[in-house]
């Protein structure tokens, strides 16, 4: 069996749009015979939130309307099913405070004065069963009080959140199934780190480099197509190469990767210099020959 490292320890985090889709989330996290309740808000909490959220929103004069908040899901690798489902309702409460621990410490960076208990009061944690992976679906909104009852927004944007749950993650995976974890030494995780950069590098760059071919006057034309371009293809490689790619069935997989051949082909057939139509085609080609689920 495989050794399961960091790059197993899979969290994906997506946008909670507003307060509806807030809404619509808690219902469906709340699937029949397919789900776990770990936390629940209570209907006093779900109400003060909502009103806070509306109160820091009325106080926003000027920008763009600010997202309600983020569903983190932390999945467990196939192998770890049978474990975890003999797991107690109160271990698996212990397993998901240790997620809440780490978050509430992310948040300390920001309010040092956090009101804990109003802000753990605000979460919402499952678990889903509705497929072989194990998975919790924690909802976290981006607003939280200080003990004075101030409304701070949080950037749930940055990284620091997703890299300290994997870390907490990878933890959790270990004390499941100690023989079947292994760890990165600092060494590791550099050499890991620098190939990620060298990719990211490369794609990055490319349109840069074709700007370089085209003549001054074609420079201004292209430059914004180009870049667009270039960062649907780093998104496809990125999408290609990622853990969350093996997690959908055969059929979504598949349906992916054609919504990204069509997006990049619509991109590509507005342009008008055969140069880049042929640069970008071929490289659309190498990421889909060199991915990682061949079986696709």
């Amino acid at each position: 069996m495989k050794k399961r490292n960091q790059n197993d320890a899979v969290i994906v985090a997506k946008t909670i749009k507003n307060e509806n889709h807030y809404l619509s989330l808690l219902n469906y996290v709340d699937k029949e015979n397919q789900s776990e309740k770990l936390t629940t808000i209570r209907e006093e909490d779900l109400l003060n939130l909502l009103n806070n959220q509306r109160k820091k929103r009325a106080a926003q004069k000027t920008g763009r309307t600010p997202k309600f908040g983020k569903m983190f899901i932390i999945s467990f690798p196939p192998e770890f099913t049978k474990t975890f489902d003999k797991l107690t309702n109160l271990e698996k409460k212990d397993l998901a405070k240790e997620y809440i621990k780490i978050l509430i410490k992310q948040v300390k960076k920001v309010i040092p004065d956090l009101n804990v208990q109003d802000f753990v009061n605000s979460l919402n944690v499952d678990i889903h069963k509705d497929t072989d992976n194990r998975h919790l679906h924690l909802l976290m909104p981006n607003i939280a009080l200080n003990q004075a009852g101030d409304i701070i927004r949080l950037d749930l944007g940055k990284k620091g959140y997703t890299v300290a749950l994997k870390s907490c993650h990878i933890k959790q995976m270990e004390k499941l199934m100690p023989n079947n974890v292994k760890l990165l030494s600092k060494e590791e995780l550099n050499t890991l780190r620098k190939g990620a950069a060298n990719k990211n590098e490369k794609y990055a760059n490319s349109y840069k480099n074709l700007l370089n071919k085209l003549k001054k006057s074609e420079v201004e034309e292209h430059y914004k197509y180009i870049k667009r371009l270039d960062r649907k293809l780093a998104q496809f490689h990125n999408f290609i190469n990622s853990d969350k790619i093996s997690q959908l069935p055969p059929e979504p997989q598949k349906q992916a990767i054609e919504n990204f051949y069509k997006d990049i082909n619509n991109i590509l057939n507005k342009s008008k210099n055969e140069d880049i139509k042929i640069i970008y085609k071929e490289e659309l080609n190498n990421i889909n020959k060199k991915r990682r689920y061949q079986d696709i």
